[in-house]
């Protein structure tokens, strides 16, 4: 019982215990008593350093096309190549100069619709 007085004492609780309705104060932080040294090495805390995850990384995000699906499947071929390079040509402008940002997308424009579509997707 005394062993548990005294872990009270020490951590503050028993003064709010033997002065409660009393009129009595707890004992403030200068008049407790400081805590043992544990004897044991098994007693000390061992902190662990916080370590900071990254977040996990994000899904690049689908771009949006400038036509919908619907109108591209229902389009003619020629209607198509069109649609495609109008969307294609500004992001060709944006690597290379205003000369020959019409030729590289004439010339992309001769693969295929579905690869073309997956490129402006991605």
């Amino acid at each position: 019982m005394r062993k548990i007085q005294s872990q009270m004492w020490e951590y503050g609780m028993m003064g709010n215990m033997m002065g409660a309705g009393r009129g009595m104060r707890a004992p403030g932080p200068m008049q407790m008593r400081p805590k043992p040294v544990p004897e044991a090495p098994s007693q000390l805390l061992i902190s662990q350093p916080f370590v900071h995850y990254p977040p996990p990384p994000q899904p690049p995000p689908v771009a949006q096309l400038p036509f919908s699906l619907a109108d591209f499947t229902a389009a003619a071929t020629e209607v198509k190549k069109r649609m495609i390079g109008e969307a294609i040509y500004p992001h060709v402008l944006k690597s290379s100069n205003q000369q020959v940002a019409g030729k590289i997308t004439g010339m992309l424009l001769e693969m295929d619709n579905a690869e073309l579509l997956g490129l402006l997707q991605n």
